[in-house]
């Protein structure tokens, strides 16, 4: 069903690009404006779907079929490059703090990647103005920690328990605009423990967020 909603929607979405440009003959300001509603709801939408497609993909299984060995700080770097110019537009400094080797793990690139990128992103868009974006990496026997810290507007204690489930978003009195489908969490958490790893959270109201996450280090054929 996903996949037939996807299709149409692509195409309305580029629709309304091609009116918005005026490809089709000058349009007022106020229809424009319009359009450009439209334009948001559609991309909000097709990030939903988009993040079904992705928990339907983890739920089946499938990511133990492309798990090969990876270097975390890759994986890492490539998101962040992906973010840098949220990062720069928020006027948030994204700190990596990587030891100078850390050994492989048996892992799949791409949905480790989409992990670390939804907690980056909520990271740089909760912040504060001039806040920054640590990330770090720290090895061990057993497998690798990855430490996300923010010095945004942090999260209620109430809120804790409830952010890794699906369809749940915490409203900010700061960032009344933001918007998501409420499942990138939720994605992460399932990503990580597709990985037999665990995920953990620590936050301050008014002080910022932590997020821990630990990956073990598996045996690498």
């Amino acid at each position: 069903v996903t996949h037939q909603l996807k299709s149409p929607l692509v195409a309305i979405r580029q629709y309304i690009e091609a009116i918005s440009s005026g490809a089709m003959g000058e349009i007022p300001a106020p229809v424009k404006e319009v359009l450009e509603r439209c334009s948001e709801r559609a991309d909000e939408l097709l990030k939903m779907i988009n993040d079904w497609l992705d928990m339907s993909r983890i739920e089946s299984g499938k990511l133990a079929e492309k798990m090969v060995p990876i270097n975390l700080a890759e994986v890492l770097d490539e998101a962040i490059e992906e973010l840098q110019p949220l990062a720069e537009e928020n006027a948030i400094e994204i700190i990596r703090m990587y030891p100078e080797r850390v050994p492989p793990i048996k892992g799949d690139f791409d949905s480790l990647k989409q992990a670390f990128s939804n907690i980056i992103s909520n990271a740089i868009k909760y912040n504060k103005p001039n806040g920054s974006v640590t990330i770090s990496l720290r090895d061990s026997d057993e497998g690798v920690f990855i430490s996300i810290s923010d010095t945004g507007i942090g999260i209620a204690e109430e809120n804790l328990p409830y952010i890794f489930d699906e369809f749940f978003r915490v409203r900010s009195k700061e960032h009344p605009k933001l918007t998501g489908s409420g499942l990138g969490l939720s994605i992460t958490k399932k990503i990580i423990e597709a990985h037999s790893g665990r995920i953990e959270v620590e936050s301050r109201l008014g002080e910022g967020t932590t997020f821990t996450l630990f990956l073990p280090r598996r045996e690498i054929e």
